[in-house]
């Protein structure tokens, strides 16, 4: 990811378009964690099988916290390496 930050200097998604991608993920990857559950009828996770629904709840919450922190943190540190720049609107050619 460091190195992505700094090989390729591309201007930023918005913040609002990248935590939807991020929550788009979780989802899939939910869905894809209970369907390999249904499937094979052993979860992905050892521990899962230890955890009464409630808590398998509150295990998928915490790790969908942690995935949106993780995404602030490289959101704030690729605009430390790489300046937000925003293009200018008014250079662009009328047609």
């Amino acid at each position: 990811m460091i190195l992505d930050f700094i090989a390729w200097r591309h201007p930023q998604p918005s913040i609002k378009s990248s935590l939807k991608a991020v929550a788009v993920f979780v989802v899939f990857y939910l869905i894809d964690v209970h369907c390999f559950k249904y499937y094979t009828d052993v979860w992905a996770y050892p521990i899962m099988s230890e955890l009464n629904t409630p808590l398998r709840l509150a295990f998928f919450g915490v790790c969908a916290v942690i995935c949106t922190i993780d995404f602030f943190v490289a959101y704030g540190f690729n605009s430390f390496i790489v300046p937000n720049t925003v293009p200018n609107k008014s250079s662009k050619k009328l047609q």
